[in-house]
């Protein structure tokens, strides 16, 4: 084999080192994405087992704030606390959560969530959303405790798995996190982040050619992805493949990103 072929095999081990301890950023899941932060808050409205009942006062409440919701969440954030009593339903303690989160305070928003399910233990929504503000603010072990016990209540979607999976990946645990992100694809078999986590997790189980064939399709869906190629290139290089390995390489300098030297 030429020496530069070499050369490229050892940036490509030197690349492949750093993917392995980092997880892939959410993109299709993250505030700045609108449809996953309409995902997030959800309907205001209360109808379900695991949602706490409310009052035919608080029903007026609710009609009377509904239209600040989207227009002045600060007024209706005002008009929910000045009606609040000992005995209010934890449903508006959740509301205000979801409103505390969309004006940007975010420490009390988790108050309002944990005050919702302090009052009322099996509060399903109030669970996942005090999930996803965990993991989205990088607290990886609180969103799991919350995120499980959405599951446990019967909240099982692609957001909960994939994000529960996202986690794992985080804490360490590859093994939980393949689990869960196979899940979150049951629901959502073309998402990009719930695929690019189940590489990582394959990569970091050392089930190399499983990774790589998953890689290959997402390739065809994201061909620009650089990152990929790179991680792929290291699954080669752990089966002793170079030759496949510098191809991929090649591909990443080709689109003009600069691989590690030695």
């Amino acid at each position: 084999m030429k020496a530069a072929t070499i050369k490229i095999i050892i940036a490509g081990l030197l690349a492949g080192a750093s993917l392995q301890a980092t997880t892939f950023p959410l993109s299709e899941n993250s505030w700045n994405n609108p449809e996953f932060v309409q995902r997030f808050l959800g309907s205001y409205g209360f109808d379900t087992a695991t949602t706490p009942s409310i009052t035919s006062e608080e029903r007026v409440l609710f009609e009377t704030i509904t239209p600040f919701i989207a227009s002045n969440p600060q007024e209706a954030i005002t008009r929910i606390r000045a009606a609040l009593k000992p005995d209010s339903s934890r449903a508006l303690h959740y509301t205000l959560g979801n409103l505390y989160f969309q004006t940007g305070n975010i420490p009390a928003a988790i108050s309002s969530y944990e005050e919702a399910i302090k009052g009322f233990p099996n509060f399903l929504r109030a669970y996942k959303n005090l999930g996803i503000v965990y993991v989205q603010e990088g607290e990886y072990e609180k969103g799991i405790k919350m995120l499980l016990k959405t599951i446990q209540l019967g909240g099982q979607d692609a957001d909960v798995f994939g994000l529960t999976g996202f986690s794992y990946l985080n804490t360490g645990n590859a093994a939980a996190a393949l689990r869960a992100y196979e899940q979150a694809l049951f629901f959502a078999p073309n998402s990009r982040d719930w695929r690019m986590g189940k590489v990582q997790a394959l990569s970091n189980l050392r089930r190399y050619r499983d990774a790589i064939a998953m890689i290959d399709d997402l390739l065809v869906d994201f061909p620009g992805q650089t990152d990929l190629l790179l991680l792929q290139a290291n699954a080669f290089i752990a089966l002793n493949e170079p030759e496949d390995a510098a191809a991929a390489l090649e591909i990443v300098r080709a689109a003009g990103r600069p691989v590690p030297t030695p």
